[in-house]
């Protein structure tokens, strides 16, 4: 149906165009050609596909329209079913498997259903047995009447029917020595006496053990090697001779330190000069005192020789003299002018002198 929907309105497309370009007055009126399929995409077994029905003009070329048609999803195609998950048949279990249709096309699994062909008929009981258990180390000896399943060998019951013997206890063997460790200036030694059964053993085949007893030896002492080693070794400096340590260490395990001693070997070198630096420097200033420390050190090792406290006491500091009170000399009269020194810092006036001006004579 949808097919046919969108034929019908290719076809009345196509018509509307022809009719345009018989009515239009252009030199040129489209001949539609054929449609033709564009843009194809193929459906899938879940999702639609879709195309383009394409018109064209049989002597231009050109495009005259373009319908765009959706399909519907192919759906899935089923194979022949398989089967799964095998169950065989017990007397307990029922003979099944799971029987499995997958999609030919996209594998996919389409459905699973669970297929019971042997119902499980249960066990079916023999005629009740004798057994017998003979005494052992740790168990006790009885009879029992035991029925088994005819067909899985299954034990369905057990009775145990009389009580004929204690357990026999273990047969003890002469003990043995494991787990040795010698003894060590740095660690004690030890070793286990073991007692085995010498009838029974446990699952794994192996001898029963009866006792375990743990005996430690103790650490030997340290032994002093009979040659010291020289370590730390100094040259001698300004501030102390050259020397160096005797060790003396354990002659087994080598890393005991048994003694050590420091050894002068030689005497310590003569400072060969100094230099001198002012440090804590504070400048004076016109009304407070300053001061520094002049030191001298050495020049080999940085000893501090001597230290003396160095005073520079208060005082003003002279400027140039500037002129002030200029009085110009005339014929009539002669002139003047005050020469004045004031401190660089303070400003104040530290000297003060009048010179007199004669005219023609000491004029600048």
């Amino acid at each position: 149906m949808k097919k046919l929907f969108s034929l019908l309105i290719f076809t009345l497309v196509v018509i509307s165009v022809a009719l345009a370009c018989v009515s239009c007055k252009k030199e040129h009126a489209h001949t539609p050609d054929n449609a033709v399929v564009e843009n194809e995409v193929a459906a899938t077994c879940t999702e639609g596909g879709s195309y383009d029905l394409v018109t064209y003009c049989t002597e231009c070329k050109q495009e005259l329209s373009r319908v765009e048609t959706l399909t519907e999803p192919a759906g899935h195609k089923n194979a022949k079913p398989v089967s799964e998950n095998e169950q065989k048949l017990s007397c307990t279990t029922d003979e099944l498997h799971d029987e499995v249709v997958y999609c030919t096309v996209c594998e996919v699994e389409v459905s699973r259903k669970t297929v019971v062909t042997k119902k499980a008929t249960g066990h079916k009981a023999a005629s009740a047995v004798t057994e017998v258990f003979v005494a052992t180390c740790t168990t006790h000896g009885h009879t029992d009447r035991v029925v088994y399943c005819t067909k899985c060998d299954f034990e369905i019951s057990r009775v145990e029917v009389t009580y004929d013997q204690a357990p026999l206890g273990h047969t003890p063997e002469d003990a043995v020595i494991e787990n040795y460790r010698k003894k060590s200036c740095t660690a004690d030694g030890c070793y286990d006496e073991v007692v085995y059964c010498s009838v029974c053993t446990t699952e794994d085949g192996k001898k029963t053990e009866i006792d375990r007893e743990t005996t430690i030896i103790p650490m030997r002492e340290h032994t002093a090697s009979a040659t010291a080693v020289r370590e730390n070794t100094k040259a001698a400096t300004c501030l102390r001779p050259a020397s160096y340590d005797s060790v003396v260490y354990c002659s087994e395990c080598k890393t005991h330190e048994m003694s050590r001693k420091t050894i002068i070997d030689g005497e310590r070198l003569v400072h060969s000069g100094t230099y001198n630096v002012k440090e804590n420097y504070v400048n004076f200033t016109c009304t407070e005192d300053g001061h520094y420390d002049s030191v001298d050190y050495c020049k080999d090792c940085g000893l501090e020789y001597s230290r003396t406290r160095v005073v520079m006491k208060a005082h003003c500091v002279e400027a140039e003299a500037v002129k002030i009170n200029v009085v110009e000399a005339t014929p009539e009269k002669d002139g003047s002018y005050d020469l004045v020194v004031y401190c660089v810092h303070c400003k104040k006036e530290l000297s003060r002198e009048t010179v007199t001006v004669v005219y023609g004579k000491n004029e600048d």
